[in-house]
């Protein structure tokens, strides 16, 4: 569900998606990543740093967990590895 929000640019419904996910099920790592990813997208850095960080010290070879951290020192959206629908194929699946 996270991805499909993010997806469509609903960046705050995709963070509590996940925030829920981590409630329910606490360490799983694809959430935690995602939502690292969600909160840089949204310009949340320090929040997305501690996320990434964590899936890193329980994953340390996550390349999507890391791509964002050593890109040269920059923290920034466009270095995010990407792998979601696109947005009108993400809906197609949220209406099935």
């Amino acid at each position: 569900m996270g991805l499909v929000l993010r997806a469509i640019g609903a960046l705050g419904e995709a963070i509590k998606a996940y925030r829920k996910a981590l409630e329910l099920s606490p360490g799983f790592v694809a959430a935690e990543l995602n939502l690292g990813i969600s909160l840089l997208l949204a310009e949340r850095v320090d929040e997305a740093l501690f996320c990434l960080e964590s899936v890193l010290k329980r994953d340390p070879h996550n390349g999507e967990a890391a791509s964002p951290l050593t890109s040269g020192g920059r923290l920034v959206p466009a270095d995010l590895p990407v792998h979601v629908p696109a947005p009108s194929r993400a809906w197609d699946e949220v209406k099935q």
